[in-house]
């Protein structure tokens, strides 16, 4: 062993040294090599000039040499550039290039003087120019003298340089082989001591191995540096479905890689400790816990992993979550149908939660009375064309398997549209045009009959069966606001307007009293009140009563135009005007005077007043009052009077009566 290792130390010294004599050896060439390209240039940098001279003397003695002209041209280039054909090298000398680029341009004017020349023109710019070339020609075969001096100089001190370090590096080699060969000696015991160890360590690693191919994790080791796969235990053989693991990485097994995982833990390990973090494995599709740890394998540094399988417990986790979404969206969106009595309002809102919560392009009601179905209320995503004016009259066959479905209590969801093209054509042709990939519609019910139905377009995949039972326990609580609404509003009705005339009632009049003080224009008022109306109720009947008053309640609206009209008694009316002139105000009055004079056999009192403001409404209302009284008691004077004073003769009654019915049967 000892004599191999002095073969080993000789051999090692030998080559050094032989790889330095080689390298001064090399770079001398080298040297004397360029020194000879130096020495090419400073000749052809000469001959240019004097090659030059020679030209423009046979130029002057009218001896043309284009030749020469050519080979100028080729010498001048490669003194620039370098090249093949003179074989000339080129200077790293700025000095001298910027000489040569100088030459190159005063040669470019030279040879423009020379045909001048041979055109007839005057020999002394010639000259003139070749002496100034000449003289650049001589700064530059200098330059090129001073540049390979300068060179041989650099190439000398070089040459020592190496010479000392080649004599420092026998030095080196002499030491560096007496150390080397305690190094030897030493690394023998340890690679003995190592060779002992790793034979323990192997039987400790065997001793291991059984336990851990019994755990029901998945565990690995893979190589720190090459991401070789060193060991798996069964549990990770069955779930990635592999036996052979030898030479292969673990990204490539693990993971499906081509390339280590940009998420690998190992940058992230520290010594003695564990590194937790989580992760789905995208060959298994499962969700794993991984713990990580430095640890030494058949005396390579590795990562040690063992994986606990959280995929049971992340899906229920996510579920717990979506449901608990869902319910807040379902609160959400019920909290927006109640707190908002106003439908056109609450509606889109509702619309606007389903549709961002299903990730859809649109959620929308369809009105599905009648023969044609019409888009009343439609949210769109951002980027979507809206599409409700175009769907306000589409015929009910086109969606007859729709219709069919919500009468039989069913919901509607379309997977792929594609698949109606042949089957249902004209359903395919209305939503294809919408560029409805999917939907998801239900029925909307009012009283047992098909109502309406609600939907979303193009929500993902996996969000569908999610969307048909959102939107089915959501359709109960539209149905009951929508409802509300109309019962509000007829409550409203019934609180604001008579029922008998469809006048505003005494509420209503009384309400508006109040806002018409701040009004700022003109107001007319005229109080208009039935003769003989008890009179009639008592004789015949109330029904005969309500015949006379929706008749007159026609004359006053037929007779008047437009405005404000009340029924603010059992036989008294009155009209509230805004806006009008005086004079077109009472021209209106005398008009409605005539329509009840010659249009109607209905007896009134009508008294009337105007004002050029609103604010003075009070006062105006008192004096058409008394107007009113006052014209009532012209009428009764002339007429037998009741108990109350009001009467008019069965004959008036019994006429009036029977003209009014023959207008209304009319």
């Amino acid at each position: 062993m000892t004599k191999l290792l002095k073969k080993i130390r000789f051999t090692t010294i030998v080559l050094i040294l032989g790889v330095a004599l080689i390298v001064s050896s090399v770079f001398s060439l080298l040297t004397i090599q360029n020194l000879e390209g130096n020495a090419r240039v400073i000749n052809y940098s000469g001959i240019v000039r004097g090659a030059t001279q020679r030209l423009v003397k046979q130029e002057l003695n009218n001896e043309q040499n284009d030749a020469l002209i050519g080979k100028l041209d080729a010498v001048l280039e490669e003194l620039q550039n370098g090249g093949e054909k003179n074989n000339l090298v080129k200077l790293a000398d700025p000095e001298y290039q910027g000489l040569v680029s100088g030459l190159q341009s005063k040669w470019g004017e030279l040879k423009n003087a020379i045909y001048d020349y041979r055109a007839g023109g005057a020999a002394g710019p010639l000259y003139g120019i070749s002496e100034e070339y000449f003289e650049l020609a001589d700064q530059t075969v200098f330059a090129a003298e001073r540049y390979t001096e300068q060179a041989v100089k650099n190439a000398k001190y070089f040459l020592f340089l190496v010479t000392l370090i080649f004599l420092a590096m026998v030095v080196v080699c002499a030491f560096f082989a007496s150390s080397q060969q305690k190094r030897r000696e030493k690394l023998l015991a340890d690679e003995k001591e190592a060779l002992e160890r790793q034979i323990h360590l192997n039987q400790m690693l065997n001793d291991i191995r059984a336990p851990l191919d019994e755990l029901p994790e998945l565990m690995y080791v893979s190589d720190l540096e090459n991401y070789d796969l060193l060991f798996i235990n069964k549990a990770g053989r069955d779930s990635f479905n592999f036996k052979d693991t030898e030479g292969k990485k673990c990204y490539e097994l693990l993971q499906g890689l081509d390339a280590p995982c940009p998420f690998c833990s190992t940058p992230n390990l520290k010594p003695e400790e564990y590194f937790n973090w989580e992760h789905t494995n995208p060959i298994t599709g499962r969700h794993y816990l991984l713990k990580d740890r430095l640890i030494e394998w058949e005396g390579r540094p590795a990562r040690f992993e063992i994986a606990f399988d959280l995929t049971e417990a992340m899906r229920e986790k996510q579920n717990l979550k979506n449901m608990l979404e869902t319910e807040q969206v379902i609160v959400e969106c019920i909290r927006d149908l109640y707190q908002n009595h106003d439908l056109p309002q609450a509606i889109p809102l509702f619309l606007e939660r389903i549709g961002k919560f299903l990730r859809a392009d649109r959620s929308y009601i369809f009105d599905l009375r009648g023969e044609l179905l019409k888009n009343t209320y439609e949210w769109c995503a951002d980027g979507i064309k809206p599409e409700q004016e175009d769907l306000q009259s589409i015929p009910r066959h086109y969606f007859s398997r729709w219709i069919e479905a919500f009468t039989e209590q069913e919901y509607m969801i379309i997977d792929d549209c594609e698949d109606l093209k042949i089957t249902t054509p004209l359903e395919y042709e209305v939503l294809s045009f919408q560029n409805i990939e999917r939907l998801v519609a239900v029925p909307l019910e009012r009283d047992g009959e098909l109502y309406a139905c609600i939907g979303v377009d193009n929500p993902p995949p996996e969000l569908m069966q999610n969307a048909v039972s959102i939107l089915q326990t959501l359709r109960y609580f539209l149905m009951l606001a929508i409802r509300r609404t109309e019962d509000e509003a007829e409550l409203t009705k019934l609180s604001y307007y008579d029922n008998l005339t469809s006048f505003y009632n005494r509420n209503r009049y009384i309400q508006d009293l109040e806002a018409f003080t701040d009004y700022e224009d003109s107001v007319g008022i005229v109080f208009l009140d039935m003769n003989g109306l008890k009179s009639v109720n008592d004789l015949y009947g109330h029904s005969r009563g309500d015949r006379l008053l929706v008749e007159c309640a026609r004359c006053i609206r037929e007779g008047f135009g437009e405005s404000n009209f009340y029924r603010v008694g059992g036989d008294e009316f009155v009209i509230i005007a805004l806006g009008d002139t005086e004079a077109g105000f009472f021209d209106r009055v005398e008009k409605l005077r005539g329509y009840f004079e010659h249009s109607s056999h209905i007896s009134t009192a009508i008294g009337a007043y105007w004002t050029p403001r609103g604010s003075d409404i009070d006062a105006a209302i008192t004096a058409a009052d008394e107007r009113m009284y006052s014209d009532k008691q012209v009428f009764y004077h002339g007429h037998h009077t009741s108990k109350r004073y009001r009467y008019i003769n069965d004959d008036v009654v019994i006429r009036s009566e029977k003209q009014t019915e023959e207008k209304i049967s009319q």
